[in-house]
């Protein structure tokens, strides 16, 4: 039963969304006048003019991607102070639908109209949501035992330990930096081919921790959270000369417990909740 030290370099393609919250509920109410993609509505005391408001919203809002799509601010009173909103608004079949939304409440009208502002400079859903964030580069090294037979069933088991590089995150608040250090377990039952060139089956394990670093913002900070995930992948096993072999892998791993990064107020920077496909490879040495 020979022991596998293997050292692997990988890439990770980190899942990344900006502000995904979406509604299928139709918008009620006119459709908003599109004046520069922003409609504005305010009701009460104490809250900027619309040409106010205009000015300073044309002033830090995104290039405009989505011509179709309006942004409609509305604040007004309630109990406790005021209340802003501002949705996304967009025309499907001649009829306004909300497509998302999201709600401030503060203490005065020009408070939560400087919290709406920073909503808009988002662009809040200008940009769709991607499938994958920024590509991680990292390393790592397993320490393994299989049993080496003929037949189907050739089980093998890996530990090991992996360590990605940090990769930017942005968005229209600021950047940030995203690592990961975790723990990995691939047990692989499985196995096809020939001694000089396998092929196995495996489920992956992973235990860690995954840290944001905020960047070019007020206030940076670090979180860390605790990074749990399940998968499997595929591995290709070449032997080169005597002990010497070399390994190709690809696979995916899917988060259990998942999480959301974001900058204040509410602008989504990195979800940790997509699973995140990676290949890796590297030299790998047996002892009989």
């Amino acid at each position: 039963m020979p022991a596998i030290l293997r050292l692997a370099g990988f890439l990770i393609a980190g899942a990344c969304s900006l502000l995904a919250a979406r509604s299928a509920a139709g918008a009620e109410g006119a459709e908003p006048e599109p004046h520069d993609g922003l409609a504005y509505e305010a009701v009460g005391r104490g809250c900027p003019l619309e040409s106010t408001y205009r000015a300073e919203a044309r002033q830090r809002m995104p290039e405009r991607t989505d011509r179709a799509r309006t942004l409609r601010v509305k604040l007004s009173p309630v109990p406790r102070g005021f209340e802003g909103t501002v949705e996304a608004i967009e025309i499907s079949a001649g009829r306004p639908h909300v497509v998302a939304s999201r709600t401030v409440a503060g203490t005065t009208c020009e408070e939560v109209a400087d919290a709406t502002l920073l909503l808009v400079a988002l662009g809040l859903l200008e940009a769709r949501p991607s499938g994958f964030g920024p590509v991680a580069v990292g390393g790592g090294a397993r320490l393994g035992v299989g049993l080496e037979r003929r037949g189907l069933v050739r089980p093998e088991l890996r530990l090991g330990v992996d360590v990605v590089g940090e990769a930017e995150l942005r968005n229209a608040i600021g950047t940030a930096r995203r690592s990961l250090l975790a723990g990995r377990v691939d047990l692989c039952p499985l196995a096809f081919g020939t001694r000089p060139v396998l092929a196995r089956i495996c489920a992956a394990g992973a235990v860690g921790e995954v840290r944001v670093r905020g960047e070019n913002v007020a206030s940076p900070r670090d979180e860390g959270r605790l990074y749990t995930a399940v998968g499997g992948l595929l591995r290709g096993h070449a032997r080169l000369a005597g002990g010497l072999g070399a390994d190709l892998s690809v696979g995916v791993l899917a988060p259990i417990a998942p999480h959301r990064f974001f900058f204040e107020p509410d602008a989504t920077l990195f979800r940790l909740d997509r699973p995140v496909p990676f290949v890796e490879g590297g030299l790998s040495w047996s002892i009989p």
